[in-house]
């Protein structure tokens, strides 16, 4: 989260909206924001190509018969859920969204009336239209400098996932949102900046000029296949001299390193095929036009693993992105982004509590050696698919002994019940982590809150409502931190009561059923259908925090010297828990003497626990 004004904005009240927007952007789009703020995987434009994708490929199949009930209806449900929140839509749909629902229902039941209603809802709603409406929506409010911060920080969800899904790289949008927004060069003044800020995005497939060193051959490879075949891109490789290339790099550090990658293949490894190229691909942006490179030679790299059982990671040696006179490094995304740094004695200590304490039976213990070296694999993985399927075994292997009789099943209850019950425990840490590192003042915390530790805090929270005067100190030391100031408004207002409380768990495990039955439905098409969705690397991020959700929790449980008798215990106990937490809740308000029972339920331990944000 961005917690400061970058220099060059002139701030004032009539920025506020702008920065909001500015530190919403900033967190949807980091790879290294916590799960809760990351981009969501899905928008009403997406749930609409994933049916389209998933009906073609069924029917092209022969299989709409087999699985279109388990796989279509569920969707559906998520994208009438979608439509329903989603105002930019609906206003679009104007008086045809009920028939387009009441069609999408009955497409749940009858397949051949679905690609008509989809082809409907493409017709009346094109995905340009669609961004462009958000757009309008986002600038209207950030100019009228809207309260709505909740519906601006929607319609920009909605706008960023659009985006991606109409071909732009996420990094790309990341690295366009710094260099307006923090760059010593525009000095942010105004709230119609935004307006500036969004017709730097064309929408267009624009030339992009790539340098790449690989090898000839791979040229020679691609620049046979018939152009028929699907999966040949438009591209056009001319071949770099090497003079020219040194001229040129007198000027840039990474033409030099570039030029050094070409020479130290080719003249120290004694590889005379490897030569330099300048590619000429038309994309979104220089990030896009990368991942379409990569992709083209994806078949040949295939060929080869297959012909000599060893996969060559040197076929792709280096590419620069050439903007006029400047050259940029492009590097491969890894699939996984790096979770945050463990002090190395924090580590040592849970390995040895874990072996040396008697919380887990020798069974438990060594299903979560298994499953953690199934995670290794996944990680270690180059392909998303292949990473999916590690950690879809990985969870298996941990809720194998659960009391379902499908080890899938027990994959999905084991951790509904095991994220429902430490829910509302890992959001409200990490607004706390949020709020100490905006408001590094420990005496403000101390003397004035009588705030020292997260069990104070947790005490605070709830002695006080979001219009308190309590609160409205924090509230003054978050004046320029608009988006903190209303997650903590909008976390207290929204855990005010019992009903609310119950309200915003259930509204939870809905969510969770859906990325669940996402995950499970990629992992299934991919291997018995081959077919590979394009948001396969949001589902394995998805997939990922998850497995880390449930080992942190058995961790949690192990430090904190809670017994186990094994895993399947834990997660009946967790069921139990889950239950008899809902069962507690009504119209109670929050408060000071029934936080405990109101947030975690009846485990007295569970708040003491320390989630890894």
């Amino acid at each position: 989260m961005i917690t400061k004004i970058p220099h060059f904005w002139e701030y004032d009240q009539k920025l506020e909206t702008l920065f909001f927007f500015f530190q919403v952007s900033e967190e949807l789009l980091n790879d290294r924001t916590v799960d809760t703020y990351r981009l969501p995987v899905c928008n009403v434009l997406t749930l609409c190509d994933e049916l389209n994708t998933i009906y073609n490929q069924l029917n092209r199949l022969h299989q709409l018969d087999q699985y279109y009930q388990k796989y279509i209806p569920i969707i559906i449900d998520e994208l009438i859920d979608c439509i329903h929140h989603d105002t930019v839509f609906k206003r679009i749909l104007g008086y045809r969204l009920g028939t387009i629902t009441d069609g999408l229902m009955h497409a749940k039941k009858e397949p051949k009336v679905l690609l008509p209603w989809l082809i409907q809802i493409e017709q009346l709603c094109p995905a340009l239209d669609y961004i462009r409406e958000c757009q309008i929506d986002i600038s209207k409010m950030i100019r009228t400098s809207s309260k709505k911060k909740s519906d601006l920080e929607l319609v920009t969800k909605n706008y960023w996932r659009s985006c991606i899904w109409f071909g732009y790289d996420r990094r790309y949008l990341y690295h366009l949102l710094w260099s307006f927004f923090n760059n010593k060069n525009i000095k942010i003044s105004t709230p119609t900046q935004i307006d500036d800020f969004f017709r730097q995005l064309s929408y267009k497939n624009n030339k992009q000029i790539l340098y790449v060193v690989l090898d000839s051959f791979l040229v020679e490879y691609y620049s046979s296949i018939d152009k028929n075949l699907d999966f040949r891109e438009s591209l056009h490789f001319t071949e770099l001299l090497e003079k020219e290339v040194s001229q040129k790099s007198i000027e840039s550090d990474a033409l030099r390193l570039f030029l050094k990658e070409y020479r130290d293949n080719r003249y120290e490894h004694r590889r005379n095929q490897i030569k330099m190229y300048k590619c000429e691909i038309k994309s979104r942006d220089p990030y896009s036009a990368f991942s379409i490179l990569k992709d083209a030679f994806k078949p040949f790299e295939y060929f080869e693993a297959y012909f000599k059982h060893k996969v060559n990671n040197h076929i792709f040696i280096d590419c620069l992105y050439c903007k006029g006179d400047n050259f940029i490094p492009l590097k491969e995304e890894p699939i996984l982004s790096s979770r945050p740094y463990i002090q190395e004695t924090d580590i040592e200590d849970k390995i040895r509590n874990l072996i040396c304490s008697r919380c887990l039976t020798r069974d438990s213990v060594l299903s979560l050696i298994e499953a953690l070296r199934l995670h290794a694999e996944a990680i270690a993985c180059n392909s998303v698919e292949t990473s999916l399927k590690s950690f879809w075994s990985a969870l298996e292997a941990l809720f194998a002994e659960t009391e379902n009789e499908s080890i899938r099943e027990n994959v999905n209850y084991s951790l509904i019940r095991i994220i429902q019950k430490t829910y509302i425990l890992k959001i409200l840490q990490s607004l706390y982590q949020q709020l100490q590192k905006s408001i590094p003042d420990a005496s403000f915390w101390k003397d004035e809150l009588s705030i020292e530790s997260w069990e104070t805090f947790i005490r605070f929270f709830s002695a006080h409502d979001e219009t308190s005067d309590e609160f409205k100190k924090i509230y003054n030391r978050l004046s320029q931190n608009p988006l903190l100031r209303s997650r903590l408004y909008m976390l207290r207002s929204d855990f005010s009561t019992g009903n609310k409380i119950k309200q915003r768990l259930t509204d939870h495990e809905k969510r969770i059923m859906q990325h669940l039955e996402r995950i499970k439905r990629t992992r299934n098409l991919c291997t018995h259908a081959g077919v590979c969705m394009d948001y396969g690397r949001d589902v394995l991020s998805n997939i990922h925090n998850y497995f880390d959700y449930v080992v942190n929790y058995i961790f949690c449980r192990v430090d904190a010297g809670d017994r186990t008798a094994d895993i399947a215990s834990m997660v009946f106990e967790a069921k139990n828990d889950n239950g008899y937490h809902l069962s507690l809740l009504s119209e109670e308000k929050l408060s000071e003497t029934n936080y405990v029972k109101l947030l975690f339920g009846n485990d007295v331990h569970l708040s003491k626990y320390k989630f890894e944000s």
